[in-house]
């Protein structure tokens, strides 16, 4: 076996993979950035599922952790030269350390900002990753499944909101986010008449579902994810959704067990009160009979001093007369 063809065997039979010659170069590195691309949609969309079990907009908590792993501290020539705005070059530099680091970084993103109008890099990707969420969600959107992961999902922000049922699309999000809004609602409500303590808590959930204002453009499904990213958001989501049964399976299997625990427990606390209860109604059935012999002999103890009484009273009565 040669080498090229050894390098063939291990890339599993790739595209491109182990090519050599005057085009291997650009293939390969034209695959790399596919699969790098793939890598990052694929995590884009690992992130929003974890993001449904949380307690905020799912997709502005996506946003958050990705800003916070591009804004992580890189080596500066991994990321210089990429235009910034002024909150992310800020996040960038307080990554640096020493202050010619900084000051040559500042100077490469001046550079590129002068070079061209391109947006900020972050921002980018934080409105690519944005989009390409809102897609997926319009495309899962008739699936039963992801209906009812919605519905325990929280409430979406208006942006997104607003994002993902542009042009009349996501019948069923529509309809979930409706369903938490009017219970939103309703529990304002109460909570003013009960005079609870939850109002606070109501009124930021409203203020977070103003959030940020909404978006300008909305996602197509004729985005440029490839079918293979498409079907792999749907494996990921089908596995997400069967372990998510079977960790309430899981709670369902242990709860019952609790209460077949505690049915036992209950069982045998009426066996024995129901040991008491016969206890006590036997020494309630000795106790009458004892009252009943108690009165039967008072009534005889009183008949017969009645007896000694009158004839006591009648040989008294006879020695008067005589």
């Amino acid at each position: 076996m040669t080498a090229d063809q050894a390098n063939d065997s291990c890339s599993g039979g790739r595209p491109g993979a182990g090519v050599r010659g005057a085009h291997g170069p650009s293939v390969r590195s034209q695959w790399q950035a596919e699969a790098a691309l793939f890598e990052r949609l694929t995590c884009e969309f690992r992130l929003f599922l974890k993001a449904l079990d949380g307690t905020a907009c799912p997709l502005c908590a996506v946003q958050s952790a990705l800003e916070r792993k591009l804004s992580k501290p890189a080596r500066v020539d991994q990321r210089a030269g990429a235009p910034l705005c002024r909150r992310h070059l800020d996040a960038h530099l307080a990554g640096l350390s020493d202050r010619s680091s900084k000051v040559w970084y500042t100077r490469a993103v001046l550079e590129a900002l002068m070079g061209g109008t391109q947006p900020c890099a972050v921002c980018a990707r934080l409105d690519a990753a944005e989009l390409r969420l809102a897609r997926s969600i319009r495309r899962l959107d008739a699936r039963m499944r992801f209906r009812r992961a919605l519905e325990d999902a929280p409430l979406f922000c208006r942006r997104h909101e607003s994002l993902v049922a542009a042009d009349g699309a996501a019948k069923n999000f529509v309809d979930v986010q409706r369903v938490k809004l009017e219970g939103l609602r309703d529990a304002l409500a109460q909570a003013v008449l009960r005079g609870s303590d939850e109002v606070d808590a109501l009124i930021g959930s409203v203020l977070a579902y103003l959030g940020q204002p909404c978006a300008a453009q909305s996602p197509t499904l004729d985005t440029d994810v490839s079918t293979g990213s498409a079907r792999t958001e749907d494996g990921l989501f089908e596995a997400w959704a069967s372990a998510r049964q079977l960790q309430r399976l899981g709670n369902l299997e242990a709860e019952a067990a609790s209460l077949r625990y505690r049915t036992a427990t209950l069982s045998e606390e009426n066996r024995r009160l129901k040991l008491a209860l016969a206890a006590v109604e036997a020494m309630c059935r000795d106790l009458q009979k004892d009252r009943a012999e108690l009165l039967a002999a008072k009534r005889g103890s009183d008949s017969t001093r009645s007896e000694r009484q009158r004839d006591g009273d009648a040989s008294t009565g006879q020695r008067k007369e005589t």
